[in-house]
């Protein structure tokens, strides 16, 4: 990791096409800055005239940071640990990748009482629509005897092994509310707080050094898709202890907001709290690495478990409306008539969180579940947030991010799902190429600002953060691609990030390895080896630390 605490002038190549995007409209363009202590201390629209004594080049398109408004940083780091289930088609591929997983990680452990397999990524709609079960799971007489627990796609329910279903007390306990505990066609899956009280008890416990090391895991990726900033939606306090420790150690890479979530869902637990230095630090830990500003709640399920709740039921499940997580009654006696609920957000003060690529992975089942007209005037809303002329309160727009590891946290994808609303992945849609409901479409620019500007406004640090000025955290990006050419966002499909800078550390650099050159990179590289062997001069190995 590089620190640079000095005042060295930092510019863009003269002879090229690169330029900063401050996202500063009174200066949006630049070629140069400076910061120091942090903070940037000078941004320049032009090359200097006069002589320099150091310029460091910045070889790329420079942007602000990445703020992640909506993340998992703890689950994400556990998720690159265990079975990635995403993609996977029936169960028979997933019993394929969690042996593939096995055959890796031989001898480590995994499936015993105390190192369960975990997993993430299923989703039943690929498997007919119908539930899996811990029968189906143990098919495999490799997987019979072994502890799995895996998460679906939304992580909202999990579907447990045969062996996980034994610990449990016989008669299985009634779903609490607010949970669901489904039978049909079989035992193995449960869903919200039917997990918490049901099966997380038994699950065993990571101790403090396996979390602190999916933490740093976690981090390690996301500066690779030019993040420098996380609102973690819901972590438990003694999480949050262990990421106190690694912001007074100097070891976070990424500025993390945290939103509290209490042992018993739902609630708020100032006795948790106690002596946590963040209750008494309103500016963060070391340089507001580290902040404290929400609690998590849970209003409802996930629409691809037919959890999310529905005023009306389900299209294609018209006997359930979806499982409420808060009391009904106490709800109601806060929410009003619901007609004009969007429309009233702004107005209101709320700033709507969403996540683009949401809408592009739902796109296949959401008409179904939905249903045309319930669809069509008030799901997926990206647009209609956005508001249509300078908010007199100040209000800028959504904040948006991916909710990973539920989707990949690539920011670049999310905005082209949100500009193009066609799946990253294919670049297709339902509905053919012109993009699914293309009227929720953004902007390129709006889209830059979810993920910037707007997602500052959201952590209450539009004066710190979110473009690069003066005065704000030395947070910035460089990138390979002019996000701005093509309005359709097709650009930011391909981009892949170079540098990335948390207050004026460089944090991560593309790395010459393998799966991150471009063809032209590697080209060079092949060359270099072949003039090494013709000169017997041995060269630094491209993948060692700088």
């Amino acid at each position: 990791m590089e620190s640079q605490t000095g005042s060295s002038l930092y510019c863009v190549p003269k002879d090229s096409p690169f330029f900063i995007s401050t996202l500063n409209p009174a200066v949006s363009h630049a070629k140069c800055f400076r910061f120091q202590q942090g903070l940037f201390t000078d941004v320049l629209e032009n090359h200097p005239t006069s002589n320099e004594n150091e310029i460091l080049l910045l070889n790329g398109y420079v942007l602000p940071g990445i703020i992640e408004s909506h993340g998992h940083i703890l689950q994400y780091g556990e998720m690159l640990e265990s079975v990635s289930l995403f993609g996977t088609r029936s169960i028979d591929d997933v019993r394929t990748r969690i042996k593939d997983f096995l055959k890796t990680h031989k001898g480590e452990g995994y499936g015993t009482r105390e190192k369960w397999i975990r997993g993430v990524g299923w989703d039943q709609t690929h498997f007919g629509g119908v539930m899996p079960t811990a029968k189906e799971l143990g098919q495999d007489p490799t997987l019979t005897n072994l502890y799995i627990m895996l998460d679906r796609v939304d992580v909202h329910c999990v579907w447990t092994s045969q062996k996980v279903l034994d610990l449990l007390p016989d008669p299985l306990p009634d779903a609490p509310p607010g949970g669901v505990v489904v039978t049909d066609p079989g035992l193995g899956v449960f869903c919200d707080n039917a997990m918490d009280s049901i099966i997380f008890p038994y699950a065993p416990k990571p101790n403090v050094e396996q979390k602190s090391r999916w933490v740093e895991t976690a981090m390690s990726e996301l500066n690779k898709v030019g993040i420098v900033g996380v609102g973690d939606a819901g972590m438990r306090p003694d999480d949050i202890a262990i990421l106190e420790l690694m912001a007074e150690n100097q070891q976070l890479t990424i500025r993390i907001n945290v939103m509290v979530e209490c042992k018993k869902r739902n609630t708020f637990c100032p006795k948790e709290l106690q002596g946590m230095k963040l209750l008494n630090a309103p500016n963060g830990l070391r340089n507001q690495m580290l902040l404290l500003h929400g609690v998590k709640l849970f209003a409802d399920g996930a629409l691809g478990s037919w959890g999310a709740a529905m005023i009306e039921p389900y299209s294609d499940k018209p006997d359930i409306s979806g499982t409420m997580l808060i009391n009904e009654t106490a709800l109601t006696t806060v929410v009003s008539d619901h007609p004009d609920d969007q429309a009233r957000i702004a107005r209101m003060g709320i700033i709507p969180s969403i996540q683009p690529t949401h809408a592009t992975s739902d796109m296949a089942y959401a008409l179904s579940r939905l249903g045309p007209e319930r669809l069509g005037h008030s799901a997926y809303r990206m647009a209609s947030y956005f508001p249509t002329h300078k908010d007199p309160n100040g209000y800028p727009g959504p904040v948006l991010g991916s909710d990973f590891p539920v989707e990949p946290p690539n920011p670049f994808h999310g905005m082209y799902a949100a500009v193009a609303r066609l799946d990253p992945a294919t670049g297709t849609s339902p509905s053919g190429e012109g993009g699914w409901y293309p009227q929720e479409a953004i902007t390129v620019e709006q889209a830059l600002l979810g993920f910037t500007r707007n997602a500052a406004y959201g952590w209450f640090r539009e004066n710190v953060t979110g473009a690069i000025e003066v005065g704000k955290w030395a947070d910035f990006i460089v990138v390979d691609k002019d996000v701005w050419k093509d309005e359709t966002g097709e650009a930011l499909r391909d981009v892949h990030v170079t540098e990335t800078w948390v207050g004026g550390r460089k944090v991560y650099t593309r790395r010459e390895a393998k799966g991150e050159n471009s063809p032209q990179q590697t080209l060079i590289m092949a060359l270099q080896k072949l003039l090494s062997w013709a000169t017997s001069y041995t060269m630094r190995d491209a993948d060692q630390e700088l």
